[in-house]
């Protein structure tokens, strides 16, 4: 999978297509002493009922017109917009981005302490199972959630997790997973959110493509999604590139793109909002721009090593 390009379905993590080590990269043992495997984890959730649930609805939804289904908003947005498959496509980003960051650390071409192997494992089972609680919330974009909201969550995910984990790992992993979901200044919590970023500007660009050529009344609705993510999650990716050098090649990568969002936004996709509320917004959305601009003009000016889109990935 090549995070550049915007996928146009559901990608399903297959063993057979991997090797045993993409399998069990891991020390993660189950309480039968067995190793981990992240993508049987996934599909027996898939099984329940929790899973279900996730299965049926969509990421996003906040700005799906009525008359759209679901299935035609995955169709246009990807596997990005069902809540089940999401954290299929998470695990790949993740796995993309660790081999990204292996690299640059053992080059030395980042001041981040590069993660353990056993800080790798749990990252990666962190893709898998980060949205299990959404089952029972809901799915949110992350700029719309409160402090209440993010609490639910806490509570759902830690219902969940014992419910679906408690007979498969030892108490201390199950803690350990619930942590990392829940505590926000875990590490691990930490760097998940900075690939999380990066899949919600993926987003954002797969939807301004795809304003340009639907016919279904869907484009003002997707432009709204492009033009809320790039006010918020671009200076958000830009402090993070400062960390992480796989940000600051996808920003690389994108760099056109993002810039033409930027300078082609429509006067329509502020007007959507609120009379109220449409300067605040606008002017948000021009100080981003700003920022971006600054930014790549000062350190995107030539590439500095290997993109994210060089590893090819499956996901989980």
């Amino acid at each position: 999978m090549n995070i550049h390009t915007p996928d146009t379905g559901t990608e399903i993590y297959d063993e057979k297509e991997v090797s045993s080590e993409d399998i069990a990269p891991t020390t993660i043992k189950t309480l039968g002493g067995e190793p981990l495997s992240f993508g049987r984890l996934h599909r027996d959730f898939a099984k329940t009922v929790y899973g279900q649930t996730l299965a049926s609805n969509v990421r996003w939804e906040t700005y799906k017109p009525a008359e759209i289904s679901k299935a035609e908003w995955v169709k246009m947005l990807g596997a990005d917009a069902n809540n089940l498959e999401h954290m299929n496509l998470m695990y790949g980003m993740t796995r993309a981005f660790l081999r990204h960051e292996h690299t640059t650390a053992v080059n030395k071409l980042h001041p981040e302490t590069p993660l353990t192997k056993a800080e790798r494992e749990i990252l990666l089972l962190t893709a898998v199972v980060h949205d299990w609680s959404e089952a029972i919330t809901g799915d949110i974009p992350p700029f719309m959630k409160t402090d209440a909201f993010r609490k639910s969550e806490d509570e759902a995910f830690l219902k969940i997790a014992h419910e679906c984990l408690d007979n498969i790992l030892p108490p201390k992993t199950v803690g350990t997973i619930i942590s990392t979901n829940t505590d926000k200044h875990n590490r691990i919590k930490i760097i998940f959110k900075v690939v999380e970023e990066v899949s919600f500007v993926r987003t954002a660009i797969n939807a301004w493509r795809q304003s340009l050529v639907v016919q279904n009344g869907a484009a003002p609705s997707l432009i709204n999604l492009c033009c809320n993510v790039f006010r918020y999650e671009i200076p958000v990716m830009i402090m993070n590139s400062l960390k992480h050098y796989a940000v600051r090649e996808y920003l690389y990568g994108m760099a056109e793109q993002i810039s033409e969002i930027y300078d082609k936004m429509p006067e329509s996709a502020f007007e959507q909002y609120p009379e109220e509320k449409r300067e605040k917004t606008k002017n948000e959305f021009m100080n981003a721009k700003k920022i971006w601009d600054d930014y790549r003009s000062r350190n995107l000016v030539r590439k500095c090593g290997p993109t994210l889109s060089d590893h090819t990935t499956k996901t989980a």
